[in-house]
């Protein structure tokens, strides 16, 4: 094998390494981006239109469906765990 041949597989494992890495940092920063920006939104009343609890191997799990208006318009979401990665993030400074 050739040095440019060691250097064209060293550059590929590089930027493989490089790819892999943003893409899990993007999956760690994402969610705490969120977080922080929902903090500074407007409270609204939210009505629970439907709850589940599923045992799953790792323990149970609880899905909520809720709606609710905003500025004249109607929504409907299921996410509700932001609440828990700021308490997270308060307190782990």
């Amino acid at each position: 094998m050739s040095t440019s041949d060691n250097k064209s597989i060293s550059s590929l494992l590089t930027t493989t390494a490089l790819l892999i890495g943003a893409f899990y940092a993007y999956g760690t920063i994402s969610p705490i981006g969120d977080a922080l920006r929902v903090e500074n939104w407007k409270k609204v009343p939210a009505v629970v239109v439907s709850t589940k609890t599923t045992d799953t191997p790792k323990g149970p799990s609880t899905s909520v469906r809720y709606e609710y208006e905003f500025e004249g318009k109607t929504y409907h979401s299921h996410r509700f765990a932001f609440r828990e990665l700021i308490f997270r993030l308060r307190n782990s400074s």
